[in-house]
């Protein structure tokens, strides 16, 4: 059985890296905030059309009212995550926003696997490699060339611990709900899937109302003969990205709710090790980043350390 986890580990990295790719695309196309949150609105609902079909299909069963708090407690997580990340890539390189985020989304939940998961316990050889995965984030670091959007120090502190919050909210509690509901037959993850895209929609929804008037006033003050003030949504520069970052953010979602089924141990290092590995490859072979030997190091000592925690 525990093949099947793994290859749902791979499955949902292939969905991260499309993701990736997308929104790389879309925030190239249409940057700014009021953009990101009309794409990431678009995306949530395709992605909740799909989970409620595929739920329908399965056995559309429920799950208890504890359940559905687990499910939107990480749901809003997923949502600020996304919401947030586009955000301070604007703000700081997108090397520091990783180091921040490894902190919540690796060392943080394997901190406290043993209280919220019965005594799921981390052996010395794992903490190594969770160590080194944790130290290949700055070997893959390298000087921002291009010029980020100034912002005071306090307006960033606060973006970016926004942004790593959510990623330990959403990765601690995805799992929480895999090993205490779903593992126990009170819920299904297809359900859980399918509740996750209904907040996330809910709060960009939510978001939405706030930026397009935010926008509208925006287009207001440019306008000066008077005429009336037309909001441009990005949709006609961006449907295909949206299209493919829709389907990835599916199925990485859909897919790492079946791998947190694995032990803490192994779950969090690998699938960090093998997010930084996705985007190692992403960026030399799509984005034609320069590849350096500090990044080949870093490359060997996360898959180092991927053998480690899965020993």
């Amino acid at each position: 059985m525990d093949i099947l986890f793994y290859g749902a580990l791979l499955l949902a990295q292939l969905g991260i890296c499309g993701k990736q790719f997308a929104m790389k695309r879309c925030g190239g196309l249409a940057p700014g905030a009021f953009n990101s949150v009309c794409i990431n609105l678009m995306r949530s609902l395709i992605c909740l059309l799909v989970s409620l079909i595929i739920w329908l299909v399965t056995d559309g069963s429920t799950t208890t009212l504890f359940g559905h708090i687990i499910i939107i407690i990480s749901a809003v997580g997923t949502a600020f995550n996304l919401f947030t990340w586009i955000l301070s890539s604007r703000l700081v390189p997108l090397t520091l926003i990783e180091s921040v985020s490894m902190i919540g989304s690796l060392v943080i939940p394997l901190i406290l696997a043993p209280f919220l998961y019965d005594g799921d316990s981390v052996s010395p050889l794992q903490w190594i490699g969770c160590a080194l995965i944790f130290i290949s984030v700055f070997l893959f670091m390298s000087k921002e060339k291009e010029a980020k959007h100034k912002g005071s120090l306090a307006l960033k502190v606060v973006i970016i611990s926004v942004c790593a919050l959510s990623i330990t909210v959403a990765s601690i509690f995805k799992k929480y709900y895999t090993y205490h509901i779903s593992q126990r037959g009170l819920g299904t993850i297809e359900y859980f899937t399918f509740i996750n895209f209904v907040t996330v929609l809910a709060v960009f929804l939510m978001l939405f109302a706030v930026y397009r008037k935010t926008e509208s006033k925006r287009v207001s003050a440019s306008v000066s003969d008077g005429s009336a003030a037309k909001v441009e949504y990005p949709y006609k520069k961006v449907w295909a990205y949206i299209l493919i970052a829709a389907v990835s953010l599916y199925v990485a979602e859909l897919f790492t709710s079946y791998a947190a089924q694995l032990p803490s141990a192994i779950y969090y290092p690998l699938s960090r090790g093998l997010t930084v590995v996705g985007t190692f490859l992403l960026d030399v072979i799509v984005f034609k980043d320069r590849v350096t030997v500090k990044k080949i190091v870093g490359l060997v000592v996360v898959v180092v350390a991927i053998v480690l925690v899965s020993l």
